[in-house]
């Protein structure tokens, strides 16, 4: 008979996460899986980049995103990137300017935003997770095995995000700026979002991922906008905005 303490024990992941399932991982620690709208909030808050940076803590509450209902994860996720976008914003803004430089014309500048507005925010998230459980490590072989899991999950989000902003930049071209356009361009973007972290570990995506990809797509959308109107200003005025 499994004692009361068992019942808070972590379920492995049937599948690797999502951008947006990122926020609350049931595998880390012995935390308390959330139950409910205002759990659902809490852990995408506790979660996030910003929630582990100001309470200096592994998250004491955690969504079950295999398990959990859509409701939740939608909670979860909107609270999560909400406390992340000033990360994405920041990400976003870095990557604008490398891409523009780096390929002198706007659609590089896009793409980069899209890079950095997915890299940075999992970037921070990864590193404090794995900073705060820094005690557990016991070998060489296992600290690389953490920083492994940081490098691998930034470069896989950064990918998403370029490829992301780069749909859409291909579509806008194409569509133009009609409300067509406008709508297709948004669709485009909205299908890579779900369909590329599904294919990148080899599955197919829930129909839930898409109404999940969608709250993760505002943000970003709004950061890369940010990021190239702020380029903008500083190409014609020569200030930093």
């Amino acid at each position: 008979m499994a004692g009361p303490w068992e019942s808070y024990a972590p379920t492995p992941p049937a599948r690797p996460l999502a951008p947006w399932e990122e926020f609350a991982s049931p595998t880390r620690g012995k935390q308390r899986t959330a139950s409910g709208i205002y759990e659902s909030a809490l852990a995408g808050w506790e979660g996030s980049g910003t929630g582990l940076l100001t309470r200096g803590k592994l998250p004491d509450v955690v969504l079950d995103p295999h398990h959990a209902a859509w409701y939740e994860k939608l909670t979860a996720g909107a609270v999560g990137l909400a406390a992340e976008l000033p990360q994405m914003f920041g990400g976003a803004v870095a990557g604008d300017v490398a891409g523009a430089a780096v390929t002198a014309n706007p659609f590089g500048a896009l793409i980069g935003a899209g890079v950095g507005s997915f890299a940075i925010p999992t970037l921070l998230r990864e590193s404090l997770m794995q900073a705060y459980e820094a005690n557990q490590v016991g070998s060489s072989g296992d600290f690389l095995s953490r920083a492994g899991i940081v490098i691998k999950q930034t470069a896989k989000d950064a990918l998403v995000g370029g490829l992301t902003a780069g749909a859409g930049g291909v579509v806008a071209k194409v569509a133009g700026p009609s409300l067509a356009g406008a709508v297709a361009r948004t669709g485009a973007e909205l299908t890579t979002l779900t369909v590329a972290p599904a294919a990148l570990e080899g599955h197919l995506p829930e129909p839930v991922d898409f109404m999940n990809a969608a709250i993760i797509l505002v943000g970003m959308k709004g950061a890369t906008r940010a990021a190239s109107r702020l380029r903008e200003i500083y190409a014609q005025t020569g200030m930093r905005p």
